[in-house]
């Protein structure tokens, strides 16, 4: 923690302040129920909160909640604090190949993150108790609809006292944190919630061995997301072998294509792109260059001059780049992004000569994030060229090679620094 912000530090103990004040205010208003029920839901949580989801950009989701709302629900917040309390201390997560628990995670991860579901939980109870009126154990058709709203209630704000952390981490932006990192957590989880409340009829109707034949359709729902995100980080693998292929043909090019990709996606943002867009634009940006494959090396690496013909040779790795993604469905759109990363804004470009809105945006972020990246690295026939040559070549440019919108976002990273060390 010595190496967080104020900032970071502040927000932490905020959040751990604001979840014991409500776990003591639910612990005085209402009892805590202990009973064999209530020792297999605690049980069926820890389980649930040891198989946790990692995210992108560090921390994780669990499914414990679907356990916790049931809980609270028939047994009362005070004891679905109990429930949240002791799943946190007693997890035990796999990360990296080696086992978490509270003797080796640091003591304010686990205080931040118990107080997170308390604050979630707490604020779920307060509304639960709006809508519904009570926690007596029973279940009706309006309890029904308010435990979904109250399910949806505790996802958000979860995700937004971990967006908020994350951001501060990451001094970044907390939209966009939260976008790449819960947006499809919260459309996924809108099952779960369904489940969690079915888990709470099935306990009301059928009593406990239910709930624990429904906690096998839970966990099948969390692997489902696993396998979800372990796709996503596989694609982007895969992705990475084909971008390493071609630098291992052309040394000059060593770590352009990630370069590329950076500053495209920095660009992106700035233009507040969706995250699908992000991901396009990122798989497009990292394989723009794939076509070179089918170049001789003679002329990738010519120290000279090219000749009309080896210039021809080399338009055509757009074409070839297409040919050799055309089978891969899941880079279907960003195959089309990449094939059009050097036509010009004016139609001077290639290969179809395209211009203006016929070109498509994202292939327009990455015509310009592809030259600059050319510009200041090292090539065959001439050494790298300074930064800000690269951007008053960008500037004069604007209009005719480059989107004068892309160059104007562009122009504002450049001054405030941010396109520096990409």
């Amino acid at each position: 923690m010595d190496n967080f912000s104020k900032k970071v530090k502040l927000y932490i103990g905020i959040i751990v302040a604001i979840g014991v004040i409500l776990a003591v205010f639910f612990i005085n208003r209402f009892e805590i129920i202990f009973n064999l029920d209530v020792f297999i839901f605690i049980v069926m949580a820890i389980i649930a909160e040891s198989l946790l989801i990692p995210l992108p950009n560090q921390g994780g989701v669990s499914v414990g909640f679907a356990i916790v709302l049931p809980s609270m629900i028939f047994f009362g917040p005070a004891t679905a604090m109990l429930i949240i309390l002791l799943e946190n201390l007693l997890m035990v997560v796999k990360q990296g190949g080696k086992y978490k628990h509270i003797f080796n995670i640091p003591p304010y991860k686990t205080a931040f993150n118990t107080s997170m579901h308390f604050i979630s939980a707490g604020i779920s109870s307060i509304v639960f108790i709006l809508l519904a009126g009570r926690f007596d154990g029973t279940f009706s058709g309006t309890t029904f609809i308010v435990s979904i709203i109250t399910a949806l209630i505790y996802i958000i704000i979860n995700s937004i006292i971990l967006a908020k952390l994350l951001a501060y981490i990451n001094n970044a932006k907390f939209i966009t944190i939260w976008l790449s990192n819960f947006r499809w957590v919260i459309l996924n989880f809108v099952a779960i919630s369904t489940l969690s409340v079915l888990i709470a009829l099935a306990y009301y109707y059928l009593g406990i061995e239910a709930v624990i034949l429904l906690f096998g359709p839970l966990l099948l729902a969390r692997y489902s997301f696993k396998l979800y995100l372990d796709m996503k980080e596989n694609y982007m693998e895969t992705i990475q072998a084909l971008s390493a292929a071609i630098e291992q043909k052309d040394p000059y090019t060593q770590g352009h294509s990630q370069r590329v990709c950076n500053l495209a996606e920095l660009i992106g943002k700035e233009f507040k792109l969706t995250t699908y867009e992000i991901e396009q634009l990122r798989y497009a940006a990292i394989l723009h260059d794939i076509g070179k494959i089918g170049i001789p090396e003679n002329i990738l690496n010519k120290p000279g001059s090219l000749s009309k013909e080896e210039l021809e040779q080399i338009k055509k790795h757009t074409i070839m780049g297409v040919k050799i993604l055309q089978k891969i469905d899941f880079l279907r759109e960003a195959m089309y992004i990449m094939e059009n990363h050097h036509e010009y804004y004016d139609g001077s470009g290639y290969p179809a000569g395209l211009a203006r809105e016929e070109i498509p945006f994202l292939s327009r972020i990455i015509t310009l994030a592809d030259a600059y990246d050319a510009m200041t690295t090292k090539r065959p026939y001439r050494d790298a060229l300074s930064p800000q040559y690269a951007y008053n070549e960008i500037k004069e440019k604007s209009g005719s090679q480059f989107d004068p919108e892309v160059v104007r976002v562009f122009q504002k990273l450049y001054k405030e620094g941010k396109v520096a060390g990409i």
